[in-house]
């Protein structure tokens, strides 16, 4: 496995901390085990988002770019995939992301991990993160964000969450919690048959997988 900070490809972990990591939400351990996303209801014909881009970090299995960037993956799905290494919920997602980078890989999909640590000090360390990796023999790319940008650009609320982004680089669905892989495949499938042309006047048609609800809010596709 390699470790990439900004253009320079290292063997090895490299120690890395920085100020300025969120403070932990109360509740956070509750949430984490819910799914949650933004409503839908009253969205005839919801507005997309463009992602934002990922800033230069410290990169784990990404020898294959010069930069991981959104610039780089245009033309991609990309399925962002933020987690943390002492969360048992992610550590089980884990598994399941490389299952589906397998799977999709050969179809277009890139999967991004990104790894936001909480308030534990020893996450933020590049040698853990790359233990982590090592242990569970992940093979998609892995970039660090110990502090919080990356997080914070992308307003996610706990972890493990999911962003799934199209060909033209725009948020078509995000995932929160109790991940639903079946939903999440099936939302795949659909992306990677698009060809990253402007999309017609009405939305294509979504998964016909059944989406959870938790107080009012749905799982799935959506806009902002």
């Amino acid at each position: 496995m390699s470790v990439k900070i900004g253009m320079r490809v290292f063997a090895g972990g490299v120690s890395s901390r920085r100020p300025g990591r969120g403070v932990p939400v109360r509740g956070f351990f509750l949430a984490s085990c819910l799914a949650l996303t933004v409503p839908l209801a009253g969205c005839a014909k919801p507005s997309l988002r463009l992602a934002p881009e990922i800033p230069h970090r410290i990169s784990f299995n990404a020898h294959a770019y010069e930069h991981l960037s959104l610039k780089e993956l245009r033309g991609k799905v990309v399925l962002f995939f933020f987690w943390t290494g002492s969360h048992i919920g992610c550590r089980k997602a884990v598994v399941e992301m490389d299952r589906l980078y397998e799977r999709y890989r050969p179809r277009g999909l890139e999967i991004v991990g990104v790894h936001s640590p909480n308030w534990e000090s020893f996450e933020d360390s590049a040698h853990y993160v790359f233990d982590q990796l090592q242990e569970a023999a992940v093979k998609f790319p892995v970039i660090m964000d110990d502090d919080n940008q990356i997080k914070m650009a992308y307003g996610f609320l706990v972890v493990p969450s999911v962003y799934l982004v199209d060909r033209r680089g725009f948020i078509r669905a995000k995932y929160a919690g109790a991940l639903d892989f079946g939903h999440i495949e099936a939302l795949l499938d659909q992306l990677l048959t698009e060809d990253g042309r402007p999309l017609p006047a009405e939305p294509p048609s979504q998964p016909t997988t059944p989406k959870k609800r938790f107080m009012g809010y749905e799982e799935g596709p959506t806009g902002y």
